[in-house]
């Protein structure tokens, strides 16, 4: 399996492509394919559905966050801007470098150059917490590897992030913390037998969900969320999107990585493409479609124009 269009025309012999967990397209002869004949099987005769509504954006001021050639260990040169209220989308395939820019933007990774400017403030953030303190937030890709404590109630994973909201003197109040936790707890719609529970014990859904709340006791100006919607179900997808959009309307700014182009479609006022650590394009969701994000992802645009 492989996600290397010209890596796979090279090496195969015949090709069977998937969509949607179904085989569409069975032993086609790699000879006699092309690498956007492939992302046309991949994309299918789907009818774009109309998409959601978007609260305004004023882009015509400071960007809340603007990100000037920033370089780190798997990405080169990458500018990147988010304006009040605005959600950015961040695409392309596994592996482009998508995670490694928002953890070097958060703080998390060392990044050799390059600038980043809050509200027009020039930053460094040497660690995560520098950043928290900017007023940042950043939902990392695996909840399982470096997001829930799985041993841990779902009111701790939910409390970790920003205990000095309920802390006195270093001693943090129990009641203030589980008021603030059941309000957000209610805000993003966990679902649990009780909050006391191992987080372990939700749903993947509410489990994501849980990590999102997290962020949302003192909520940030700017959130970054790497992959908001991996390995959750579709009632939970559903929730996710509107709770973005929400906070997206209220003011926040959202600077997001996901895989699926379809969301980026569905959620984002605008969306980069990624590819080998490198932006490839970038465009507005109403001029964008999946067939265009795919092509640029792959890195066979010309081909898709030519054809």
């Amino acid at each position: 399996m492989s996600h290397f269009l010209e890596e796979v025309l090279d090496v195969c012999d015949v090709v069977t492509i998937m969509r949607d967990g179904h085989v569409v397209a069975n032993s086609l002869p790699a000879a006699e394919l092309s690498s956007a004949e492939i992302v046309g099987h991949m994309i299918g005769d789907q009818v774009e559905q109309e998409r959601p509504s978007r609260s305004a954006v004023d882009s015509s001021g400071t960007p809340r966050l603007k990100v000037t050639g920033l370089s780190g260990g798997r990405f080169q040169d990458m500018s990147v801007e988010v304006h009040r209220g605005e959600i950015v989308a961040m695409v392309g395939l596994v592996g482009a470098g998508r995670t490694e820019f928002l953890r070097g933007v958060f703080g998390a990774d060392p990044v050799s150059s390059g600038s980043v400017e809050i509200d027009g403030q020039p930053v460094r953030f040497r660690r995560p917490s520098d950043a928290v303190k900017a007023g940042m937030a950043m939902l990392t890709e695996s909840r399982k590897h470096d997001g829930i404590f799985p041993v841990l109630s779902t009111t701790t994973n939910m409390a970790v992030a920003q205990s000095e909201t309920y802390t006195t003197g270093g001693w943090i109040d129990r009641r203030r913390q589980q008021k603030a936790t059941d309000a957000v707890a209610e805000q993003v719609n966990v679902q649990a037998a009780s909050l006391d529970t191992p987080v372990s014990s939700l749903s993947g859904g509410n489990q994501q969900k849980a990590l999102l709340a997290r962020w949302l006791i003192t909520p940030p100006e700017l959130f970054l969320i790497d992959e908001p919607t991996r390995g959750v179900d579709v009632v939970s997808i559903s929730q996710i999107h509107a709770l973005i959009h929400q906070l997206a309307a209220e003011g926040m700014s959202v600077l997001m990585v996901t895989s699926e182009f379809e969301e980026a479609l569905d959620l984002a006022h605008r969306i980069y493409v990624v590819r080998n650590g490198r932006i490839v394009d970038h465009v507005t969701a109403e001029e964008a479609d999946k067939s265009q994000l795919l092509a640029a992802a792959f890195g066979t645009e010309e081909e898709l124009i030519h054809k």
